[in-house]
Formats: C-alpha cells, structure tokens, sequence
C-alpha cells in the first residue's frame, strides 16, 4: 500500500482500487455498475426514471483509506405536457436519490442526496425554454469540503432560460 500524505488526513489507498501518486495522472479505479432508464414521454402525462447500482471508490469512515464500496441511486420524475396556443406547459415533480462515495470528488467522500424538486418549464415558442425549479432537501452530504456534513431540510430556487437554435 501506498501513502499519501495531503493537507487533510492521510490516504491509505489500496492497490486493488487505484494509486494516487504524487506528480502521476491518476488510474482509474474499477467501478462495475449496472443501471436502467424508462421513460414515457409526455402524451400528456409522462414518468421517467433512471437507476444504477455498483460499487465504486469511497473514502473510509476513518477517513484513511479508499477503497470499493457498493453505491446506488437514480431518480424518478413526473410529468404533465399541456399545449395552449403555441405555448408549452411541463410542470414536473422529481425524487433523487444516490448513497455511495463521490468518484469525481477529492478523495471520493461518502456523499448522500436526497432531494424533491417541483418545477415548471414553459416554452412561449420552440426557440425558448424557461424552467422554474424549487429543491428541497431533505438529505444532502456537503462533500466539496471537509468535513463532510450532512445538510438536512434546505431549500433552493432555480431559474434557467434556454434558447433552442
């Protein structure tokens, strides 16, 4: 095994999983995963959903190794297609869900979301696109930093406005 010593706690990291080597590229961990999508379109009421199961890299819970961990999550969304003149209507609702570590992240920490969004995209003409978004989370692990604490019962709003060319 190979140590890393870093600004945060030292890294034991298996060999079977990966090297990360000071001044080399990082290797690929393996990360089977198998998933399935379903979606029917809105005609006018639509449900889409997509799910993975695995294993992949994860920080330990003694924040000394990384190694293989089983991971899981995916979403499921509702939605509503309605047509008035020109103009499209989508309100939607979405569960997402994923428990397992964060391979992009520094470390690859146990990361956990568990969210619910409302949301309505409205189309005036097909070159424009406006989503309103409202998440509530009802469990979120803050992973860009450490420590990595959970966030429970926060709320966001988004706005988007897309032009289709």
């Amino acid at each position: 095994e190979e140590i890393l010593v870093v600004n945060q706690p030292v890294l034991l990291v298996d060999k079977r999983i990966g090297r990360l080597l000071e001044g080399q590229p990082d290797i690929e961990p393996e990360s089977p995963r198998v998933g399935g999508t379903f979606v029917f379109y809105p005609q006018p009421v639509g449900i889409e959903a997509e799910w993975k199961v695995g294993r992949g890299p994860q920080l330990s819970a003694d924040l000394r190794s990384i190694t293989a961990r089983h991971l899981q999550g995916g979403y499921v969304q509702a939605s509503f297609r309605h047509t008035r003149q020109k103009a499209e209507y989508l309100p939607f609702v979405r569960w997402q869900y994923f428990d397992g570590g964060r391979k992009f992240g520094r470390n690859a920490p146990l990361e956990r979301v568990n969210e619910v969004d409302v949301g309505l995209e409205w189309s005036p003409v097909s070159e424009l696109e406006l989503a309103l978004l409202y998440t509530h989370t009802l469990e979120r692990t803050r992973s860009s930093a450490f420590p990595f604490t959970p966030v429970k019962g926060a709320d966001r709003f988004g706005v988007q406005l897309q032009f289709n060319y």
